[in-house]
């Protein structure tokens, strides 16, 4: 009986520490995407710059930016799963 104790202590503490780990493990990558800056859309087929402006944007006006911070040669047919990098402080929800 002594020895049942003993074990049920030991597992309870692997328990509480395996815990603890993905508790910090969640908060720490938790923190990572509040520190992002960027957001990364991976086009799809018939993207255009035009479109993805609009949608995500709320203007048209935009593409040119995204296209020289993203270095896209054509506007108007992006590659599907091209990565677009766009700055979190530009999007509108």
């Amino acid at each position: 009986m002594m020895l049942n104790i003993c074990c049920l202590k030991t597992g309870s503490s692997r328990l509480f520490s395996t815990f603890g780990f993905i508790c910090a493990l969640i908060f720490v990558l938790g923190m990572h995407d509040v520190q992002a800056k960027d957001w990364i859309y991976t086009t799809s087929e018939g993207d255009t710059l035009w479109d993805f402006s609009k949608k995500y944007l709320h203007h048209v006006k935009y593409w040119s930016s995204i296209q020289k911070i993203n270095n896209v040669k054509n506007p108007r047919k992006l590659q599907i799963n091209t990565h677009l990098r766009i700055a979190r402080s530009g999007i509108n929800t």
